[in-house]
């Protein structure tokens, strides 16, 4: 069981993919998150908005083996929007789920959904194949990595909620601009990580990194 989700604000200047194409490697379009061999989130075209998401489980050659798109749902991303975008998995009932802000947009039952657990790499804002490509242009906040079927059913993200580290978290970044001097002499920062992930995230430019002013709910 697994959940991979983040909150997006996609910049028009963002590279927006032939949603045809059969993998991420092909389509220049922005990248959300992936993991080399195993799965792909980047932006792709929409007749009907600015742009959409396409989600593939890939092979070891970084192509397709199975694809979910969001550019026939009920869902139109715009521009300098935040949008919530999440994949999971459950075990119970094989079911590998597509959402985008909490809706369903597809999902599948077809065993190529599960993911190898001898993965380690997992890459933000631009993809590696064989070198860095297809780079995302905009805001990320609220990553968060799960050992658990964070939505089972369709939900109502709420990008103003601090995650509760609970134990299937494996890797959180809220984003708030906690950054922690790491390599004076290659002058870069760390991103501050919840979770059980013992590693560290690097930070190299933080000249454009703005944390905007959140104003929380109040109340029970």
């Amino acid at each position: 069981e697994w959940t991979y989700e983040t909150w997006i604000k996609v910049d028009p200047e963002a590279s927006i993919g032939d949603k045809d194409a059969n993998a991420g490697k092909d389509t220049n379009g922005a990248c959300i998150m992936e993991r080399s061999r195993n799965f792909e989130l980047y932006l792709i075209e929409d007749d009907n908005a600015d742009f959409a998401i396409k989600y593939n489980r890939l092979n070891s050659d970084n192509e397709a083996v199975g694809t979910m798109q969001s550019d026939q749902s009920s869902v139109n991303l715009k521009f300098n929007e935040w949008a919530h975008v999440a994949i999971s998995r459950s075990a119970s009932d094989n079911t590998a789920k597509f959402y985008i802000n909490g809706v369903l947009v597809d999902s599948s039952t077809d065993d190529l959904w599960i993911q190898p657990v001898d993965d380690t790499w997992l890459d933000f804002n631009y993809m590696y194949r064989g070198g860095e490509i297809n780079f995302f242009k905009g805001s990320f906040d609220n990553i968060r990595v799960s050992y658990s079927d964070r939505y089972p059913t369709a939900f109502t993200p709420n990008q103003y909620e601090r995650f509760a580290v609970d134990s299937n978290t494996l890797l959180q970044m809220d984003l708030d601009n906690n950054l922690t001097p790491f390599d004076p002499v290659n002058n870069f920062d760390k991103v501050d990580i919840k979770g059980v992930y013992s590693y560290y995230i690097q930070v190299v430019n933080t000249v454009t990194w703005t944390s905007e002013d959140y104003v929380l709910p109040t109340g029970d």
